[in-house]
């Protein structure tokens, strides 16, 4: 990116040396007419013949240099390779993907959209849509397609025909595509489209088909492809056994420690010469798995102002003093464009100031202005009604769909409805254990709720299982085993309807202009980093830090930074931003430094001579144990020469990282597994102390029932199915390389 910058900077250059070169022409000439208009003699026409050449040569020799300058420093083939302005935006097995190709193919992908839905409006984020939807057709054309065409998958015209025309095989695009009355499929619709292809001397029905053709073909090209390597998707018994050994094969022994921050010997001291000998020892340890970008910025607030608020609370008294006489209140709130609509709402469904003040009060009373959420409100009391709605009582364990895996999720639902159906436990009891909500103590019980007291989802799930039953059910929070545990009962609700005036506070011209004033002083004295840097100093103002990387984009107290993350990447180090206006505030960012991918500097690693200084001391712990263990004959003996006591674990796992009193020391895990009964281990060096382990009981895990061990190899293949096809993908965009640097536009 630097040197793009310095291509521009020479091309800014060469703006001012053309310019100079035309005009100093067009004065020797313009010098020699005069001479010519004042002397009128032959001497100086000859002057100009004489001299004339020479200057032409010169002239056009200068422009024609220029514009060769030009070139090179300009365009796709310039000697710098590129052009000041890069627009790729990523690259797929070396070939850049251009930002313009990107851009128009979307706006290809949008124009077809709207004429299909003439009432669809093409804000940002239908655009954005299409972007990603076209970057993943980039993908499938460069990445995927060959694969098929290596393994021979195709589509032909029989199988698209049958798919379309028969019900059996109808797909989710055929139905859509082929509908008849009530949205329904209706193949005999397909057979006739496909029919008039044949008959179609204005190409008008080729014109509908073939895109739908090309987009049909591709999914079913995808789906065999998916099929294909799912089918290879495999989880051997003997690895559900070794898991099940993990989980349940128990050891207990005995530990000596000696934590690092526990070993104040004065003695050991770290040089400059052994922490920089640690630092390449260790160096693949600190590694920065992407360019990061640290910023600098400042923000300022313009949302509405004490003032401001204090004026749209001003107006709200007046409407509530008008509102308590008015003579007719649909009138009266229609002027004011306010709310006058039947919606009942119960007491819980109101803010608590109206509920408290309206919910026994006579008809008529109003109550504001209040605030309420960015807006004053005022309301009336229009009518109070009393309605029956259905309650219903239930209860539910949620299983959280995590990093994404909603096929994880939805097994491990199935399965714990399965372990109550079964019997193997209550559902009280897979709730307090399997949950991951507020109910879990209380055995899952949600109590009694009525109509939307519950999501949608939810809501639907309870009420289309019998009672007594369970089922599973998708919602927003993730996967739910929904027991219906009472028959649907009526209950009367009180509840009231109201006249609603409002007005949201916004900030007035005086506090943007305020604040917009700030800022453009702040910028007004920063060209570099030290200077915005010395300015925000002298104003008070608080200079906060970001930094961004492809994969973090997130900049804290503002909302929707891609104005900023578009200027990061275009420029230099030290460079000041312009002011950007992101939702209510004015923002100002300088580029502080680039901090490139790989191994980490020296002086970049954190506290590196604390961590030099902790490897020293492990080596002089090392070397005590070993010295102490060849007399030792129990942990106790070994604990009495460093002063400390042997602790007891019981039953540890090797599937529980997290050992008791030690806490995640993976070299401790992995010699417990191996270590003998009646053994001292080797002395440990771990993250946090030196540890040696004496192992005094070893208990095999039980006897694995075939059946058991058949049905978690089940689940466990069709969980490795729902994952393969993300994890084919992925590992087809690191073979081809796909780099995805949309994020800098």
């Amino acid at each position: 990116m630097n040197q793009d910058a310095d291509n521009g900077d020479l091309y800014l250059f060469y703006i001012p040396l053309k310019i100079l070169v035309y005009c100093s022409t067009f004065t020797y000439i313009c010098t020699l007419q005069k001479k010519s208009n004042r002397y009128n003699n032959m001497g100086v026409i000859q002057t100009l013949r004489n001299k004339g050449g020479k200057i032409s040569v010169v002239v056009i020799s200068l422009a024609l240099f220029m514009f060769l300058v030009q070139d090179a420093l300009s365009g796709k083939n310039s000697l710098f390779g590129g052009n000041g302005d890069d627009s790729s935006i990523g690259s797929i097995n070396g070939d850049n993907i251009d930002y313009k190709d990107l851009e128009n193919r979307t706006n290809i992908e949008v124009d077809k959209y709207l004429k299909r839905n003439p009432n669809a409006t093409a804000d940002e984020q239908l655009k954005e849509s299409f972007r990603d939807r076209v970057w993943q057709q980039m993908i499938q054309e460069k990445v995927l397609n060959p694969q098929y065409e290596k393994l021979g998958i195709d589509v032909t015209g029989e199988e698209i025909y049958t798919i379309c025309t028969t019900e059996e095989f109808a797909t989710d695009i055929v139905r859509k595509s082929f509908a008849g009355k009530d949205n329904v499929y209706d193949p005999n619709s397909a057979i006739s489209f496909l029919k008039r292809l044949d008959d179609d001397p204005n190409g008008e029905v080729h014109a509908q088909w073939l895109p739908f053709e090309e987009e049909f073909s591709i999914q079913r090209m995808n789906e065999k492809y998916t099929a294909m390597t799912k089918s290879a998707a495999y989880i051997t018994s003997l690895e559900i056994s070794n898991k099940f050994s993990e989980s349940n094969k128990k050891y207990s022994f005995q530990y000596v420690s000696q934590q690092y921050v526990n070993y104040n010997d004065t003695t050991i001291k770290v040089t400059p010469e052994e922490v920089t000998a640690f630092y390449k020892k260790n160096k693949e340890k600190y590694k920065r798995d992407e360019e990061i970008r640290r910023i600098n910025y400042v923000y300022f607030d313009f949302v509405p102002s004490g003032e401001d608020t204090a004026e749209v609370k001003f107006w709200g008294n007046g409407v509530a003093d008008e509102f308590k006489i008015a003579v007719n209140d649909s009138l009266f709130v229609y002027q004011r464009q306010g709310t006058n609509n039947n919606t009942a709402f119960s007491k819980e469904q109101l803010d608590k100031g109206v509920a408290d003040s309206l919910f026994n009060a006579p008809v008529g009373t109003v109550y504001g202005p209040f605030l309420s959420g960015n807006a004053y409100k005022v309301v009336k009391l229009k009518k109070v009604v009393i309605e029956t709605i259905d309650s219903f009582k239930a209860s539910h364990i949620l299983v959280r769909i995590e990093n994404g895996d909603s096929a994880k999720a939805k097994n491990l639902a199935y399965q714990y409805m399965m372990e109550i159906l079964t019997g193997k436990k209550t559902f009280e009891a897979a709730a307090k254990l399997y949950g991951t909500d507020g109910t879990k103590d209380k055995g899952g019980d949600l109590g009694w709720f009525g109509v939307g007291g519950m999501v949608k989802e939810f809501e639907d799930g309870v009420k289309s299982t019998p009672v007594g039953q369970m089922s599973v059910v998708l919602s927003q929070f993730g996967y739910h085993v929904v027991k219906n545990t009472a028959p649907t009962k009526k209950t009367p609700v009180k509840k009231v309807v109201l006249y609603e005036i409002s007005r949201n506070i916004f900030s007035s011209q005086k506090t943007i202009d305020g604040a917009y004033a700030v800022v453009a002083d702040l910028a007004s004295y920063s060209t570099d980093y030290t200077s915005f840097s010395d300015v925000c100093k002298s104003r008070g103002v608080q200079m906060r830090t970001a930094d961004l990387s492809s994969t973090n984009k997130f900049i804290p107290g503002l909302q929707n930074p891609k104005s900023i993350l578009s200027w990061m990447y275009r420029a230099k180090i030290n460079d000041v931003s312009p002011i950007n206006t992101i939702d209510d505030k004015y923002v100002l960012v300088c580029l502080k430094e680039i901090l490139p991918e790989g191994n980490l500097k020296a002086e970049e690693v954190t506290d590196l001579a604390a961590f030099a200084l902790k490897d020293k001391k492990a080596k002089v712990l090392i070397d005590k144990f070993n010295e102490n263990l060849k007399t030792a004959q129990t942990p106790e003996q070994l604990a009495i020469s460093f002063g400390s006591v042997a602790q007891d674990i019981k039953g540890a796992v090797f599937s529980n990282s997290n050992l008791e009193y030690i806490g995640n020391e993976p070299e401790v895990l992995a010699t417990m597994v191996t270590l003998p009964k009646q053994k001292f281990s080797k002395p440990i060096q771990g993250q946090n102390g030196v540890y040696v382990l004496f192992m005094t009981e070893i208990l095999d895990a039980p006897a694995t029932d075939a059946n058991a061990i058949k049905a978690q190899q089940g689940s466990k293949i069709n969980e490795a199915k729902q994952s393969t096809e993300y994890s084919v993908t992925e590992a087809l965009k690191t073979k081809y390389k796909v780099k995805d640097l949309r994020y800098r536009y």
